[in-house]
């Protein structure tokens, strides 16, 4: 599985994607850094990746449609600890597979993880 990593994603997230043996591209790593969503969503569906980002944006179904991409998680850091985050990214990554996230919008909050086909 490839993922592309927005410059809004902590390293500790980014460490539990590269730690289960997946592909990550992070943009802040690249001539990358300040690209347009747009950009950024362009590049993901060309390479097949998977955008990881802490930007609600990416949840705009009618501009970023799950059909036509290669999946999208939003991270809702809201009312959570920086190791609540944590866990519950790890948490949500053990079972990626299980869950499938190609052509999806997944939303993980506080509260719950959401999946949007």
């Amino acid at each position: 599985m490839r993922f592309l990593a927005d410059e809004n994603v902590p390293n500790s997230i980014k460490k539990i994607i590269t730690d289960r043996g997946y592909d990550l591209l992070d943009v802040k790593k690249t001539k990358l850094v300040g690209s347009s969503d747009m950009k950024l969503w362009k590049l993901a569906r060309k390479e097949n990746r998977i955008i990881v980002s802490f930007d609600l944006d990416f949840a705009n179904i009618i501009q970023y449609p799950p059909s036509r991409g290669n999946g999208v998680i939003v991270i809702r850091p809201k009312g959570m600890t920086f190791n609540q985050l944590r866990r519950r990214f790890k948490s949500f990554i053990s079972k990626i597979d299980k869950i499938g996230v190609g052509k999806s919008l997944v939303v993980i909050s506080r509260t719950s993880t959401r999946v949007r086909r």
